[in-house]
């Protein structure tokens, strides 16, 4: 049966963080660890000749701040002082400033870096939030009480989500993280227990109090 996106009851489970999850997600090394990471992509990984031939210089800058601020999670005088020391040697016009470097790092704040969507584990991470949410969107639609089996809501996710990769496993990560459950076993199948699929009458009723 395929789902018809309807208004959805309201699941009474804990969210365990899918909620407010920004698409994307920055570095998980340590602060340390980042600052370093910093300096090696403005030294050795960014090429700043190839980069400037593709953008105008104040986009390459507003690139690089972001990545600076949102990838690696530099702070603003940080900022400063990495474009100051390893950027601006690389400049082919005028060196930009401290006070446009801090401008520039309020300017970058809302803006996704673009390291964040090309690195490895950031990547993996943004897919497991990316899957959370789209768990938490499917656990509105279901109905508090009684159980469900594994495959049966990995299927009806899939069927929404036909773009995403989702195995039994991933899903079962998204779930727990949504909603703090473990799966439970019961005759060599696995359910989860708590809620349920709508069945067409409750389907029927719910269209129902929607008109």
């Amino acid at each position: 049966m395929k789902p018809t996106r309807i208004r959805p009851l309201r699941l009474p489970l804990p969210r365990l963080g899918a909620v407010n999850r920004v698409p994307w997600v920055p570095s998980s090394a340590t602060a340390d660890k980042r600052l370093g990471q910093a300096i090696c992509y403005l030294v050795k990984a960014f090429n700043h000749e190839a980069a400037f031939h593709r953008d105008l210089p104040t986009m390459l800058f507003a690139k690089v701040v972001c990545n600076l601020r949102n990838f690696y999670l530099q702070d603003q005088e940080s900022t400063v002082k990495l474009i100051l020391t390893y950027f601006n040697p690389k400049c082919w016009d005028e060196p930009w400033s401290p006070e446009a470097v801090r401008l520039m790092w309020e300017y970058v704040e809302p803006f996704t870096p673009y390291l964040g969507l090309v690195d490895e584990d950031a990547v993996a991470r943004q897919k497991a939030a990316l899957l959370e949410r789209e768990a938490a969107y499917l656990l509105e639609w279901v109905v508090p009480g009684g159980k469900v089996l594994d495959k049966d809501l990995l299927a009806v996710f899939q069927d929404w989500n036909p773009d995403l990769e989702a195995t039994s496993y991933l899903l079962t990560t998204a779930v727990s993280a949504v909603t703090g459950l473990k799966k439970v076993p019961s005759n060599s199948k696995q359910y989860w227990v708590g809620f349920h699929l709508p069945t067409a009458e409750e389907l029927e009723r719910r269209l129902a109090r929607a008109a």
